[in-house]
């Protein structure tokens, strides 16, 4: 009876290690996968396509330009601008980016994602001028994870409400929570137009996994005790 106690305690032990193991790597800063934009309707109210981790993804409405494929990678300068540890680790990789027109108040913009996604990010460079501010207002609540310099120099980036105010403002948001599409509109602008880039986490209906380790751990365990008392 002792040792059935023993041998108890010492499974529990290894279960209670495994499962602190378990929750200290789920805690973990996830990489964030950045959209690899691939078409553009260029200089056209149209649409831009791209993916990221099998998810499709489209921005529709006025834009001045997209990069699909090579150029200047704006999020090359200052780089940590565009990060926020433990939440995002990583910037944007390469040059991919989309410059929305501020030309009307009245357009609406749109990113969808061909399923939902968690906590989507949107990294953004030069809102605004050194002068006057520009804004854009989302149809959904965000964070302002981080504010810094960007290629323009300098800048300045706020939030108030649902909108997002930049002064040649470079830094990064979140839409906290499960997103299948996000939109917004700008003010009236023809300052330097704004670039962005979109990245993701994790799905919001992930592939179920396979059987873990953590049950594999669990069933060795049990076998093992289970033996052991098969020859007393």
């Amino acid at each position: 009876m002792i040792k059935n106690k023993r041998n108890l305690k010492i499974a529990m032990s290894l279960l209670i290690f495994f499962v602190s193991i378990c929750i200290c790597s789920s805690s973990q800063a996830l990489t964030i996968s950045w959209v690899d934009w691939t078409s553009q309707d260029y200089y056209t109210w149209g649409e831009v396509d791209g993916n990221v981790n099998g998810v499709s993804v489209t921005y529709t409405g006025y834009f001045q330009n997209a990069q699909t494929g090579g150029g200047i990678n704006f999020w090359s300068y200052n780089p940590t601008t565009y990060t926020a540890p433990p939440v995002v680790d990583n910037p944007p990789p390469d040059s991919d980016m989309i410059r929305p027109s501020t030309y009307s108040s009245l357009v609406i913009h749109t990113v969808t994602f061909s399923q939902p996604v968690v906590d989507p990010v949107i990294a953004i460079m030069a809102l605004g001028d050194n002068t006057h501010s520009t804004w854009f207002q989302f149809d959904r609540g965000f964070d302002l994870l981080n504010v810094g310099s960007g290629y323009t120099g300098p800048g300045q980036l706020w939030k108030s409400g649902l909108r997002l105010i930049g002064k040649n403002g470079s830094g990064l948001i979140q839409f906290p929570g499960i997103v299948s599409s996000v939109s917004w509109r700008t003010s009236k602008d023809y300052s330097f137009d704004p670039i962005f880039q979109v990245g993701i986490s994790d799905l919001a209906n992930p592939p179920v996994p396979e059987p873990s380790s953590f049950i594999l751990l669990a069933v060795g365990i049990s076998s093992i005790l289970t033996y052991r008392n098969f020859k007393k």
